[in-house]
């Protein structure tokens, strides 16, 4: 494996075919954001006048089954998931990103368009 993080981990499983792994029940939220939108707020970010925490997440929240899932729709294979029993308690990573969106970022890119992005780009890297 290249890529460490559930994401890619999983993209990149679903390029090469194999199952996806889901430790636990999958119920577990996360929002994420796609890289280009954390560039420009990034990029935005350099015109704050005042300096404050902001948090740099997306606006949809997903649990990391819908994630797996969403992912191997988005490879039109039939792959299977794996779910792994944990002792791990579920826990959300949610964050308000209220001060992003007034700040830096009006708009997002949605979730499936970010996730079709990033896979293409993958598939494009692994078949190298």
């Amino acid at each position: 494996e290249i890529f460490k993080k559930v994401m890619p981990v999983m993209i990149q499983n679903a390029i090469s075919k194999k199952e996806l792994t889901v430790f636990g029940n999958g119920m577990a939220k996360r929002t994420f954001i796609y890289i280009d939108d954390v560039v420009q707020a990034i990029i935005n970010s350099l015109n704050l006048k005042q300096s404050e925490i902001i948090n740099i997440v997306g606006n949809e929240s997903i649990t990391v089954k819908g994630l797996a899932e969403l992912i191997c729709s988005i490879s039109g294979e039939n792959i299977s998931i794996n779910y792994i029993n944990s002792d791990i308690p579920n826990q959300d990573c949610l964050f308000d990103n209220s001060k992003m969106r007034q700040l830096l970022l009006s708009q997002l890119t949605p979730l499936k368009r970010g996730l079709e992005k990033e896979y293409r780009y993958m598939e494009g890297l692994l078949k190298k």
